[in-house]
């Protein structure tokens, strides 16, 4: 009996480790118009599971209109030199206390704008941010680039199409994981109508791949030991 019990739970962990070796995994969750912002806030609670470490610059130490805020996350040490436009003060759209930061919007309400670039100042596997205000013109696709410029590694992931006609008080969480560590994360966007506002922007680590086939491979030993036993008796 125990070893019926032991074996399922030690197979799987095995194929989630042989599927983790170098993957990427999102989470996203879409509120519009706001409300409560249930599913944003799903998204993120399912984000901030898989992390052995993470930290949040909620942006309310930041005075109104600070340009290019340099973003310090926490505990965790790491900060992010941006070129984000600057913190505001609108607790409409903020998801956490009164302040949120706007992004680099464009020229005219047909320019994709200015990138916004986040440079950490140490590689880690995990990033992620509330988004208010995005699609609420035209159809808008968010392309976020995640490189390593040590390993010069770039992988990118799309969110999108936000839109057209969203609510102006809409709101998203997107948060991705990655076993490749990054330490620059850029933003671009297809249809920048007027500004997205960011809020409580994270980041984090995931567990090493090779702690993950450490286990498994204990748990294969267990299992082994198991199966031998049960023969013998």
């Amino acid at each position: 009996m125990p070893l019926a019990r032991l074996a399922p739970a030690t197979l799987a962990l095995i194929a989630l480790t042989a599927s983790a070796a170098g993957a990427q995994t999102t989470y996203f969750g879409l509120d519009d118009p706001r409300g409560a912002f249930p599913n944003s806030l799903l998204a993120r609670s399912n984000f901030l599971a898989t992390l052995v470490a993470s930290g949040t610059d909620t942006l309310e130490s930041f005075a109104n209109g600070t340009p290019a805020p340099t973003l310090v996350f926490g505990a965790t040490g790491v900060t992010a030199a941006t070129n984000l436009a600057f913190v505001a003060t609108f607790p409409p759209l903020a998801e956490s206390g009164v302040n949120a930061v706007l992004d680099q919007g464009p020229a005219t309400a047909t320019d994709p704008g200015i990138p916004d670039v986040f440079n950490l100042s140490t590689p880690v596997t995990a990033f992620g941010s509330f988004f208010a205000d995005a699609g609420d013109g035209g159809a808008n696709t968010i392309t976020f680039v995640l490189e390593n410029t040590i390993l010069a590694t770039s992988k990118s992931v799309v969110v999108g199409p936000l839109g057209p006609g969203a609510s102006f008080d809409n709101v998203f969480f997107f948060g991705v994981t990655d076993t490749t560590p990054f330490n620059r994360v850029t933003m671009i966007e297809s249809l920048d109508f007027d500004g997205i506002l960011l809020d409580d922007v994270t980041i984090g680590f995931v567990p090493e791949p090779s702690s993950l086939v450490l286990l498994a491979g204990v748990s294969s030993v267990a299992l082994l030991r198991l199966r031998r036993r049960g023969k013998k008796s």
